[in-house]
């Protein structure tokens, strides 16, 4: 059984459940800009950035977002892991954002999160209003001279999340080079 399926009394369950999330918010709370986890301290950092739709209204340490993306990082071989959001704005579901939803610090944080990636990996899923923001990522990453990966791309292009993501992990370039 791999690392993603194991049972939660498995070994390297607990060694990946030991980090716990912590966040960067705004001021009045409705707002999460990052979340960021380090699990191995023994080790040299080694961050993967996620970019996500928008952050959980939930607790996160029992988001299934931060705990698969996680546990995949683990896989990858990372030490840390930083959670960007395309929207910051803590909403129930993608029907309750808008161009209202990225806060005032949401794109500085995410340019300087990819800035000190290690490896960028893109995860919002096939939300139509994620593509709105996407080219954003692709000029961002370009200026950093970072390359964004994805577990897969689905039916339309779009990366796939971490949550609905089974299997051995393998990263896969996003953007096609023309």
């Amino acid at each position: 059984m791999n690392v993603l399926n194991q049972p939660s009394g498995s070994r390297k369950s607990k060694e990946v459940a030991e980090a716990a999330p912590v966040s960067n918010l705004s001021t009045d709370g409705k707002h999460i800009y990052f979340t960021r986890a380090r699990w191995d301290e023994l080790f040299t950092e080694s961050l993967i950035v996620w970019i996500a739709l928008h952050p959980p209204v939930s607790k996160l340490a029992n988001d299934p977002f931060f705990v698969r993306s996680k546990r995949i990082s683990t896989l990858l071989g990372f030490t840390s892991l930083r959670i960007v959001y395309l929207y910051s704005k803590r909403v129930q579901s993608a029907r309750g954002l808008g161009p209202d939803c990225v806060g005032e610090y949401c794109d500085h944080w995410i340019k300087k999160s990819i800035e000190k990636a290690d490896r960028v990996v893109a995860a919002w899923g096939q939300e139509p209003i994620a593509r709105q923001r996407s080219q954003f990522i692709e000029q961002t990453a370009d200026g950093a001279n970072k390359e964004v990966f994805c577990l897969r791309r689905e039916i339309m292009g779009d990366p796939a999340s971490p949550v609905y993501f089974f299997g051995p992990p393998k990263l896969v370039p996003l953007y096609e080079a023309e």
